[in-house]
């Protein structure tokens, strides 16, 4: 496309609302997503210092925010059922 001027290149032919508004959300996810990542990850590293300070495992710490999920190692089953055939989950 050619524009005679930078108000028709800003308009994009009628549809710079959607054009702008779009590139404006894409760069705000953009910007925000590494910036909560950096935050997620000081938080667990704090929460994990924390635990470990305490005299627990990390693996504890980890998943402590996180009350359905069962955290340690299988055990056989009387019978013969491993936990995954019994619908329990484990990490």
């Amino acid at each position: 496309m050619h524009w005679h001027s930078f108000a028709d290149f800003l308009a994009m032919g009628r549809h710079g609302v959607y054009v702008w508004g779009s590139f404006a959300v894409m760069a705000l996810v953009m910007t925000l997503e590494p910036l909560l990542l950096v935050r997620a990850h000081r938080r667990l590293i704090a929460r994990l210092r924390r635990h470990w300070a305490r005299g627990g495992s990390g693996r504890e710490a980890a998943a402590s925010g996180y009350p359905d999920v069962r955290i340690g190692i299988s055990r056989p089953q009387a019978g013969g059922q491993s936990p995954s055939s019994t619908g329990e989950a484990h990490l």
